[in-house]
């Protein structure tokens, strides 16, 4: 149910803002209005919107800045799990200078260290290389009387196509050596013949295969000497890798927890200052305006002069007709209504002038579903299934709600099944569990469907009234009272007509059922029919409630005749029981999905009105 609102404006003396908008804000009381003018009305040309002053504008940007310098310098950082120490001290000025300091040496760090592994792992391939390369020739002269090529591969496939190119090109005269790093990387050897050396390393190029540049230093030395050279600058380089982590966690060590806590401190104080886009002030008070429900009015007040010594007040303010449409909208329903609401989101927001479909379903979808189920049988079935649902998947708010409603839906199901006489079909009558049908909807197809039909009518009839009392244009309310008339009439003359014939009461209701159709459509002009038309098409649509809760019945009454036709017991059983618990899944899907269907389109569309907003606490 839509939950009353009261239009409040709030003033205090401006040093006392701050602890006002926090204690509202602990509260979770107040939806504050930004759009003034129906609150203050000449008064408002007096009042200063807090968050367009300079001051204000000028400490947001300057919050806004830190906060993105600061969450670089902790995305850097890495991992943030430490305590969350409150013994800070901050000052945003010298802040602002000291994150510009620390964010520029992070990132010269990181550079310098990027660019430190990057040498380690270009040296680690030089060492590989010449170590396979020391392997595989017998003395350091051989190197001569050979083209000797380093490369480097990213992939065993890169690694196969190279085979092949060199197959190719050298006519098999070639060795090809690799070998995988830790780091993914493969390095490779070529020996070929030295006159192949400048075609083949054309070749190379155009593949996009790297050829290992060694360092310039190394070239002219013997074999042995460039291998203990490259191991010395590799020991030099991982030495200045481990001094530069050290160096970044120190830093980190040393600033991260401040300006973990100085981002909290900075939040907070940006989420007061978007506050301010709802205070308004003068020279010397504040202003607040928005709505609370009702029933707290009294006790904000209390706290209000309490926590405020009578400084701030609390003033309740008249609503006048412009306020009506942008009143937020607080949905509150009692224990039972509650799990409904899951089916009732999906819907846009309710007007706070119009109601709230909750209460509707809580009370009319398990009536519809029950009907349509009708099965004392099945009903226990999934009864039973939404206690399972709901213990298994008790930590999930969603599937708690719908198993409520689905054991609501059950009850009704078994209510029925005892007025129809249905036990998992006619198996009851078949074993001897039988007792006096009420209506027996199989065998009474006809009056199902008309009772179908005027329960359909009975739920229009109910939306048009929810209409006319609605809150809402004059116009509107007639067109709703015409249409009840015009269809009351139609009904009452296809009701006399197939029980008298074409009798004088029939005749005098059709002349007045064309004299309140003419006068409606002279009156709200072409609207009126198209309304008249949907709304019998509403009614008629009901018929499905007869049609989908028969259909359930011949397929369980069909399932039940498998344990005699089919020849064999235990095969019909089992054919038997499949045909019930395929029953059962549709019986729980499809009578869900009609249901909210009758009530989504045909029923809400006669009185509800959405397009309201959600109250949004403070």
């Amino acid at each position: 149910m839509i939950k009353p609102l009261s239009k409040v404006q709030i003033i205090g003396p401006k040093a006392l803002l701050n602890d006002t908008l926090a204690l509202l804000k602990r509260e979770k009381v107040i939806h504050p209005e930004k759009d003034i003018e129906t609150f203050c009305g000449s008064v408002r040309e007096q009042l200063i919107n807090y968050s367009l002053s300079e001051e204000t504008i000028r400490e947001r940007i300057l919050l806004e800045s830190l906060k993105k310098k600061i969450d670089e310098f902790l995305n850097l950082s890495g991992n943030l799990e430490f305590l969350r120490d409150t013994d800070f001290k901050i000052d945003i000025k010298s802040l602002s200078e000291e994150i510009d300091y620390d964010l520029k040496n992070l990132k010269e760090l990181n550079k310098k260290l990027e660019e430190n592994q990057k040498k380690i792992r270009d040296f680690e391939l030089f060492s590989t290389f010449y170590s396979m390369t020391k392997n595989l020739i017998v003395n350091e002269r051989e190197p001569a009387l050979l083209q000797v090529i380093g490369i480097s591969l990213k992939s065993e496939d890169a690694v196969k196509k190279l085979h092949q190119l060199l197959e190719e090109k050298t006519g098999g005269i070639y060795r090809l050596v690799t070998k995988k790093l830790d780091t993914g990387d493969i390095v490779g050897i070529i020996f070929s013949s030295k006159e192949l050396d400048v075609n083949l390393r054309k070749e190379l190029k155009e593949l996009n295969i790297p050829e290992l540049a060694t360092p310039s230093s190394l070239s002219g030395l013997p074999l042995s000497e460039k291998i203990r050279m490259v191991n010395e600058k590799l020991t030099f380089f991982k030495d200045e890798e481990q001094k530069i982590k050290e160096a970044i966690n120190k830093l980190i060590n040393e600033r991260k927890k401040i300006y973990f806590y100085a981002l909290t401190m900075i939040d907070e104080r940006l989420s007061r200052l978007k506050d301010l886009v709802y205070v308004y002030r003068t020279e010397n008070i504040f202003s607040l305006f928005g709505w609370i429900p009702r029933d707290r009015i009294s006790e904000i007040s209390d706290k209000l002069t309490e926590y405020f010594s009578g400084y701030v007040i609390l003033e309740e303010l008249s609503i006048i007709e412009e306020d009506k449409e942008k009143i937020p909208v607080i949905i509150l329903n009692p224990p039972y209504l509650k799990p409904f609401e899951v089916l009732t989101k999906i819907l846009p927001i309710p007007s706070y002038r119009s109601y709230d479909p909750t209460p509707f379903l809580g009370i009319f979808f398990p009536i519809f579903f029950g009907i349509i189920v009708g099965d004392l049988g099945y009903g226990l079935v999934i009864f039973l299934l939404s206690i399972i649902m709901q213990r298994v998947l008790n930590k999930k708010e969603f599937a708690v709600n719908i198993s409520k409603v689905l054991r609501y839906g059950a009850v009704s199901a078994i209510i029925f099944g005892v007025i129809f006489g249905e036990f998992f079909g006619d198996l009851g009558k078949r074993v001897g569990f039988y007792w006096v049908k009420l209506i027996d909807r199989e065998h009474s197809i006809t009056q199902f469907l008309i009772l179908s039909v005027i329960i359909g009518a009975a739920h229009i009839f109910i939306g048009l009234i929810l209409n006319i009392f609605r809150p809402a244009e004059k116009k509107e309310k007639l067109i709703s009272v015409a249409l009840i008339l015009c269809i009351l009439l139609t009904i009452s003359i296809l009701y006399l007509f197939f029980t008298f014939g074409f009798d004088k009461i029939t005749q005098y209701l059709i002349f007045l059922l064309a004299l309140v159709f003419v006068f409606s459509f002279m009156f709200f002009g072409i609207i009126f029919p198209l309304e008249l038309i949907k709304s019998l098409g509403n009614i008629l649509s009901y018929g499905r409630i007869m049609a989908i809760g028969l259909s359930s019945v011949i397929l369980a009454n069909v399932a039940n005749s498998f344990f005699e036709t089919a020849g064999n017991i235990f095969l019909g059983s089992l054919i038997a029981i499949f045909l019930h618990i395929t029953n059962i899944v549709l019986s729980t899907f499809s009578p869900s999905i009609h249901s909210l269907r009758l009530h989504y389109v045909e029923f809400f569309s006669k009185f509800m009105k959405f397009g309201g907003t959600r109250f949004k606490p403070l």
